[in-house]
């Protein structure tokens, strides 16, 4: 952004003003680019503007990865009008410019240290040890899977994986993979023998290999299509059809989950040793 202090911070040429974490289409602030284009920061008017243009210009879709609409769509007023003050510095009044001395927009490298208490009593428990693996891993030594050669007759694999969340499986159509030359086989629930499960430890609850019918998340591996290259398996896997019936809103947020009843199945009863409410009388009474 190029600025004229001598004329009020002046905008002398079309900023460009980034923000990311916002939705998938959404990068630059082109409408409060446009707005400030010729008009002066040190002005409060121009930045109740710029902010009410931001406001109506930034919406944040519903992302359960990411902090929520509202937040993210108040941290990108607050970081546009910590910047104008930043800029604006000691023309702005005092009571403003306090809002720019905690949270400095340029700051030194962050850096850290994570210490692990041992007791040398308890030793070799707690004692700090080298990986066995540690050596032969920095030194470039280690062979994983990709480091070694292909063997005669390898096949390679790619999952096919569910396209929606919370629904129920009403067919696979796997003619389109296994149509495309190099294809040998695709696996489903029903070429499993055994238990499809693949976490076994006691009181878990159980992972399925492929999904058997109930779709519980989207990205939930239906199948694995068996190929003669990686190139091959990857393409195939995409030409298989999953058809989808009972497809129900899925729940993203922890306020909806609990206004529907959905909670986690108990593992185990709690165990209970004692009574807090008399051990906290007792402290407030000894003390």
């Amino acid at each position: 952004m190029r600025l004229d202090p001598n004329s009020n911070f002046t905008v002398k040429e079309k900023p460009v003003i980034v923000y990311g974490g916002i939705s998938s289409n959404f990068v630059r602030a082109t409408q409060t680019e446009a707005f400030l284009l010729g008009k002066q920061l040190g002005d409060p008017n121009v930045l109740k503007g710029a902010l009410s243009v931001l406001q109506q210009e930034v919406v944040p879709d519903s992302n359960p990865v990411l902090a929520s609409p509202v937040y993210r769509k108040q941290l990108t007023l607050i970081l546009f009008y910590k910047f104008v003050l930043q800029v604006v510095g000691d023309k702005a009044s005092a009571r403003f410019q306090s809002a720019t001395d905690c949270l400095p927009i340029s700051r030194p490298l962050s850096s850290g240290q994570q210490t692990y208490d041992t007791q040398i009593i308890e030793y070799p428990l707690t004692e700090p040890l080298k990986k066995l693996e540690a050596d032969v891993q920095v030194t470039g030594e280690a062979v994983y899977i990709d480091d070694l050669p292909a063997y005669p007759n390898q096949l390679y694999a790619a999952f096919f994986i569910s396209t929606v969340g919370n629904a129920k499986i009403q067919s696979i159509d796997t003619s389109g993979a296994m149509s495309i030359p190099g294809v040998v086989r695709v696996l489903t629930r029903a070429d499993i023998p055994g238990t499809n499960n693949f976490i076994n430890f006691p009181n878990s609850t159980a992972e399925e290999v492929f999904c058997s019918g109930q779709v519980l998340y989207a990205g939930q591996g239906i199948g694995l299509v068996l190929a003669e290259s990686q190139k091959i398996a990857d393409y195939a896997a995409q030409m298989v059809k999953v058809t989808y019936t009972d497809v129900q809103t899925p729940l993203l947020d922890l306020d909806e989950a609990i206004q529907k009843q959905s909670f986690f199945p108990k593992v185990s009863d709690p165990k209970v040793a004692g009574d807090a409410d008399v051990v906290v009388v007792e402290r407030e009474e000894a003390n």
